[in-house]
C-alpha cells in the first residue's frame, strides 16, 4: 500500500526533552538497523532543529522554511509534504496529524482523563478542548494504533470505543542508560540520606506526596528534579530540595546514590525513570495505580498515591521486593524496535 514512510522529527527541533522524545530516539535508533530495501524511510526535521541524527537506512531531510514557527510546520508543512508524497506518516511524539495517513503512538489518555494538568483557564478552556478534539480525530483517522502498555490500551479502548484488537503494544526500555556515565555533583551535595523523584509540572505526578512525605519524614531529605516551578512548594518544607533541569548524568549520579526513587503518579502510562533506576540498583517506590504493577510487578514498593497521611518510608520499604534481572532483561530498545518493524510492515502491504 505504501513504499514511503515518514518519520515525524518534531523532537529534534527541542533542546529539553521528556519520554516522548526519549522513546522516539532510542526506538529508531534501533530501528534503522532493521530496514530493508523495500521501503524507503525517512525521518522529517525542522531545519533549525537541535539534533540531527545520522542513520544508515533511514534518510533524514529538512523541509520547510528557516523561519516557520514549529506549531505551523508540525500541523501544516509536515502533514501537507507526507500528503502530496503519498505516503504515510510515523508519528512516536503524539502530533496526532488529521491531514494525512498515519501510524500513531497514543502513550497514554492523559488530556482526557486529568483536566487539572492544564492549569490555567486559557489551558483548561481553549487548548484542552482543542487538543481532546485533535486526537479524537487523528485515532479515528490513524490507519494503525500503537500504545506503550496493557493499561493504556485498555484505556483507548474504553474511552474512545476502539476495538482492542486494532491497538498494538510498543512498549518502552531502559537501556540507553548504560551509555550515561554518572555525575555525583548533586548528590554529593546531599548531607544525609535521600529520596529521589524525577518528573515534570503536572498535577498527575502529584508533586503533593512527596511534600507529605517530608513533612512526615525528616529524617530523609527529598530530591526533586525536573520542572523548576516545582519550587513553588518549597516554603512548606525545609528538607526537599528542588534541581530544576539536570543532566541525564546527573539523573544517573542520583539514582545510584538515592535511598529510593519514588514515582508517585497518579497515572503514567509506562514508566522509563524507574526502569532507569532499577538498572543501577536503586530501590523503587511506586503508586499501585495505572500501568506501573502491570510493568514493575515484585519488583517495586507500592503506595496509594492518594493516601497522603502518617507516610513513613521505612515502613514502606520494609517488605520483599524482587530482583530485577528479568524485568530489566524483558525491556529493551532491539526488542521494542523488532515489534515495531513487525507492525509497520503489516500495515504497509
Amino acid at each position: 500500500m505504501y513504499n514511503k514512510v515518514f518519520i515525524n522529527g518534531d523532537f529534534c527541533f527541542y533542546s529539553k526533552n521528556g519520554g516522548v522524545a526519549r522513546v522516539a530516539k532510542e526506538i529508531l535508533q534501533q530501528f534503522d538497523e532493521l530496514i530493508d530495501d523495500n521501503v524507503e524511510y525517512f525521518l522529517l526535521i525542522h531545519p533549525k532543529s537541535v539534533y540531527k541524527p545520522v542513520y544508515q537506512n533511514i534518510k533524514v531531510i529538512e523541509i520547510g522554511k528557516n523561519d516557520e514557527k514549529i506549531f505551523h510546520w508540525k500541523y501544516k508543512t509536515i502533514q501537507k509534504y507526507v500528503k502530496k508524497e503519498k505516503g504515510v506518516l510515523l508519528d512516536i511524539t503524539q502530533l496526532m496529524p488529521t491531514k494525512c495517513d498515519s501510524i500513531i503512538f497514543v502513550d497514554d489518555c492523559m488530556p482526557e482523563s486529568f483536566p487539572k494538568d492544564y492549569n490555567s483557564l486559557i489551558k483548561r478552556f481553549v487548548r484542552r478542548p482543542l487538543r481532546l478534539l485533535q486526537r479524537k480525530k487523528s485515532i479515528h483517522r490513524a490507519k494503525k494504533l500503537i500504545t506503550i502498555s496493557e493499561y493504556s490500551r485498555e484505556q483507548i479502548v474504553k474511552i474512545f470505543k476502539i476495538e482492542r484488537k486494532s491497538i498494538s503494544i510498543v512498549p518502552c526500555a531502559w537501556d540507553h542508560f548504560n551509555n550515561v556515565k554518572p555525575d555525583y555533583s548533586i548528590a554529593n551535595l546531599v548531607n544525609k540520606e535521600f529520596i529521589f523523584m524525577l518528573g515534570s509540572n503536572v498535577w498527575h505526578k502529584n508533586i503533593d506526596w512527596i511534600i507529605r512525605a517530608a513533612l512526615d519524614n525528616d529524617n530523609y531529605t527529598f530530591v526533586v528534579s525536573g520542572d523548576n516551578k516545582y519550587a513553588k512548594n518549597e516554603e512548606k518544607c525545609s528538607n526537599v530540595m528542588y534541581t530544576g533541569y539536570i543532566s541525564d548524568s546527573q539523573i544517573k549520579g542520583l539514582m545510584e546514590k538515592c535511598k529510593a526513587f519514588v514515582l508517585p503518579s497518579y497515572c503514567e502510562g509506562f514508566g522509563i525513570p524507574p526502569m532507569e533506576a532499577l538498572s543501577v540498583g536503586a530501590k523503587l517506590i511506586l503508586s499501585n495505580t495505572s500501568c506501573l504493577p502491570e510493568i514493575y510487578g515484585n519488583t517495586a514498593y507500592y503506595i496509594d498515591p492518594y493516601q497522603k497521611q502518617n507516610i513513613n518510608i521505612d515502613e514502606i520499604m520494609s517488605g520483599f521486593i524482587s530482583e530485577p534481572h528479568d524485568l530489566l532483561k524483558k525491556y529493551t530498545w532491539n526488542k521494542s524496535a523488532i515489534i515495531l518493524k513487525r507492525i509497520i510492515d503489516e500495515c504497509i502491504r
